[in-house]
């Protein structure tokens, strides 16, 4: 991400790569009828991460890894929270972590929150172990140089600042900003969040910091939280809490969990899944950065909605995951395509379009995995994009003079072990176009340097794999990524990242208007041709539009109460539109012209949302829908919106085409993907009420998918033959079942022959069977 630079529209666009389906086995008034199973590569699930680190044996555990950003939101949430602090390299952490997870489930917890305060994991990338990162133990960071070290410790210390006592955190830059940053940390008695006298195996409060330090803040602690527990004057934010480390027996550390859960109460314990998380964190942050740009957030709107969670749809397909959460998925091995997304809440460029990599994600029935290159989420070490936010692992590994810095081998290390394939738009043989770093971290190796990516980032992994449809050099995993290819004048290819905004991957009439400086430029595009307008300041010039005062640019002027029109002439020749007007020192757009624009577009959306929605549908069915992407790509060229840049106003238009085209080609990425839809369980047919010769019966087809899953839609059809007559019903799917009214027939054995094309989730199927009528 470049802040706030979004991209104008670039010439060049990915190819959609083709995906085929096979028919199902299926069944019909058990009746079974076989056809070829479906081949079906799918997308890769990585669900033993905690297997492989803790050692659990639950298909489904209890615990559930969270990020720093995302502990530090629940931290702010209502309820009453579980969580497990520790680090798997601590001694006997893992045997703890066990004996938490069993006592868990037996006492009937839902969710037990595992923080590790260790960032880099101790991950193995390769065969290179990288070096702790434990925030809990700042001095311990070796690879790191000092003061990023104190950074590193401000980390911890803002965490503890919500459950702990006697530590002071103050915070610049803005909360919920990029610039947010943890600038000094004090102790303070007088900061008091746990009255103590809580612990099941200790007495006093689990962190306090009232004498200047705390001699446990390395032990791994299980405790229960809550907010707003106690009361104003006497605060009691520790439920419950259990000190891991002085456990040395399972049996009595399951005896302490389940009494800590019980102080609380099992079923009082709160989950708050992934979606919550994105919708508050995404929706507040984009609300606090338009208001920074002088936007109204209440025109623009939110970016997520409940409705991007429906379980019809799939639910919410984006999960966040820690340093060694990625490096478990990048070393599994895997015939399936892993879908990475690199990016972060407090990144504009990557809200502008996390809403539609979802629906993607949703309609090809994909998992979505998101780490964020900065360890903070943008919390604490300010400027995100910055060369000196030590946090920020995607930054060189030596910051001006100051010698390491920045963890820069954590990204090094991913991207030229598993990675080496990647396409970015900085140039890695200019300037800041490539990341040095050191490998493993240790500082007497040669400095290496590799690729500099900027989110969103978006790509297709499988381990091991060498194909690459953007580069023939070095091999690696990447089988497909998000990016614009174009082709200099010698032949070479070059890339352009997709960054944009909210407001120009949905643009909405109404969003913005801006009234116009003087002398200010304006850019709008008339029937496809741009044309260039200014202002009229100088009473020489002659009013009016078209306008026949010229100046050396060969620009028109327009006078103060002069009105320019961009209108859009319709392909099939109807009466052109008034799509925006500038009038009186104002740029507006029309809704209602905009929809008679729109009009002309057949099928018929009511508006640009509607637009919007159509061409992704056309975008990403089975078969697209050329003449309809055409059409409605021709709409979008013809709509334009203002904004402030600078000291002027210009067009937004090349945004507005970039953001909608950044959308767009989420089809074509995820298309490509293998298994893009999945297969169904079973079709079945089932007889409800057999028609006889003289009544009508009732046959109740339904369409077994996954547990968890999205439901099937779209509509079924069943043909009932016997010799030569026919007969044919059809319905739709709710919620994957539909049941169809079947005509009298006339005796003898009726073939039945039931047909479903398949929808944006699952492939096509077919099955047959009889139906005996005997009277």
């Amino acid at each position: 991400m470049n802040p706030f630079t979004p991209r104008k529209r670039a010439a060049a666009a990915l190819a959609a790569a083709a995906v085929a389906v096979a028919p199902l086995a299926v069944s019909v008034a058990g009746t079974s009828a076989s056809a070829a199973p479906a081949t079906q590569a799918g997308n890769y699930v990585d669900s033993g991460y905690l297997q492989s680190a803790l050692g659990l044996t639950s298909a489904a555990p209890v615990i559930e890894t969270v990020t720093y950003d995302r502990f530090q939101w629940l931290l702010q949430q209502p309820g009453k929270f579980a969580f497990l602090v520790g680090d798997p390299a601590d001694a006997g952490f893992k045997t703890r972590a066990q004996d938490v997870e069993a006592a868990a489930e037996q006492a009937g917890a839902k969710k037990v929150y595992w923080f590790d305060p260790n960032l880099s994991g101790d991950a193995v990338v390769g065969s290179t172990t990288e070096p702790n990162l434990d925030i809990r133990q700042p001095s311990g960071i070796t690879s790191l140089a000092t003061a990023s070290q104190t950074v590193y410790g401000y980390a911890w210390d803002n965490l503890v600042s919500y459950f702990g006592n006697g530590l002071k955190v103050t915070i610049t830059g803005g909360v919920g900003t990029e610039s947010a940053k943890v600038s000094d940390v004090t102790t303070d008695p007088t900061v008091v969040n746990d009255q103590g006298g809580t612990g099941v195996n200790g007495t006093g409060a689990l962190y306090d910091y009232t004498g200047g330090s705390d001699a446990t803040a390395t032990d791994d602690y299980f405790f229960v939280y809550d907010k707003d527990g106690g009361s104003a004057s006497a605060p009691q934010k520790i439920v419950s809490w259990v000190d891991l480390s002085k456990e040395s027996d399972s049996s009595a550390t399951k005896t302490d969990v389940a009494t800590a859960i019980g102080k609380a109460g099992a079923s009082s314990l709160t989950q708050l899944d992934q979606f919550a998380f994105w919708k508050s964190e995404v929706n507040s942050k984009e609300a606090v950065q338009e208001q920074q740009r002088g936007l109204d957030p209440a025109k623009i709107g939110p970016v997520l909605g409940d409705a991007d969670n429906a379980s019809a749809d799939g639910g919410w397909r984006i999960q966040q995951i820690t340093y060694p959460e990625l490096v478990h998925l990048l070393t599994t091995d895997t015939s399936k395509n892993a879908v990475i997304l690199f990016g972060g809440t407090w990144c504009p460029n990557t809200r502008a379009v996390i809403k539609f990599v979802n629906q993607y994600a949703q309609r090809n029935n994909a998992t979505v995995y998101n780490f964020d290159t900065v360890l903070d989420g943008g919390t604490v070490g300010g400027g995100t994009t910055s060369g000196t936010n030590p946090l920020q692992s995607r930054n060189n590994a030596w910051n001006g003079s100051t010698q390491f810095a920045n963890p820069s081998n954590l990204y090094g290390d991913v991207v030229t072990t598993y990675l080496k394939n990647l396409a970015t738009e900085y140039d890695p043989t200019i300037g800041s176009g490539s990341v040095t770093f050191y490998k493993g971290g240790n500082q007497a190796a040669t400095p290496l340097s590799v690729r500099k990516l900027q989110v969103p980032y978006l790509v297709g992994y499988q381990n091991g794999a060498s194909d690459n449809p953007y580069t023939s050099a070095n091999g690696g995993g990447v089988t497909r990524q998000w990016i614009q290819q174009h082709t200099d004048v010698n032949g070479a290819p070059y890339y352009t990242e997709y960054m944009s905004e909210w407001y120009y991957t949905h643009p909405e009439a109404g969003q913005i208007g801006l009234t116009i400086p003087s002398d200010a430029a304006i850019w709008a595009t008339v029937n496809g041709a741009l044309k260039t307008f200014k202002w009229n300041t100088d009473p020489t010039k002659v009013a009016g539009y078209p306008n026949t005062g010229t100046d050396a640019d060969d620009s028109s002027y327009l006078g103060g109460a002069d009105t320019a029109k961009v209108t859009y002439t319709p392909a099939n020749g109807s009466t052109a539109a008034t799509v925006v007007a500038v009038s009186g020192g104002t740029v507006a757009i029309s809704p209602s012209a905009l929809t008679s624009a729109l009009a002309a577009v057949s099928p018929k959306p009511a508006n640009l949302a509607a637009a919007r929605t159509a061409l992704l549908a056309a975008e990403s069915a089975a078969t697209p829908n050329s003449s309809l992407i055409s059409n409605l790509s021709t709409v979008f060229a013809a709509w334009t919106v203002a904004q402030t840049r600078k000291s002027s106003v210009q067009s937004a238009l090349g945004d507005v085409q970039f953001g909608l085209e950044a959308v767009n080609k989420l089809g074509t990425f995820f298309g490509g993907l293998s298994g893009s839809r999945t297969a169904t369980a079973a079709l079945t047919g089932t007889v409800v009420k057999a028609p006889t010769t003289t009544t009508p019966g009732r046959y109740k087809v339904a369409v077994k998918v996954p547990a968890g899953q999205a439901k099937a839609t779209g509509t079924v059809k069943v043909t009932l033959k016997s010799g030569k007559k026919t007969k044919t019903v059809s319905g739709k799917l709710v919620k994957g079942v539909v049941t169809l009214a079947v005509p009298k027939l006339p005796k003898g054995t009726w073939t039945v022959t039931i047909s479903w094309p398949g929808d944006t989730h699952y492939a096509a199927a077919r099955a047959t069977g009889t139906i005996k009528v005997t009277q």
